[in-house]
């Protein structure tokens, strides 16, 4: 049985501070190589969505 590799980070805002960045990093990064990745905002989204 071949099962795909997926990772859920949840994060309470996507305002630009340090561990929001960091999370956009790895979600990013982890897409490249091909590893559904998702991020999931808790309380509000911010200016990290766009990116």
């Amino acid at each position: 049985m071949n099962k795909e590799l997926g990772v859920i980070q949840v994060i309470d805002s996507l305002d630009a501070g340090g561990a929001e960045v960091l999370a956009v990093n790895i979600a990013n990064a982890l897409c490249e190589e091909g590893i559904n990745s998702h991020i999931c905002a808790t309380r509000k989204e911010g200016i990290l969505k766009i990116t």
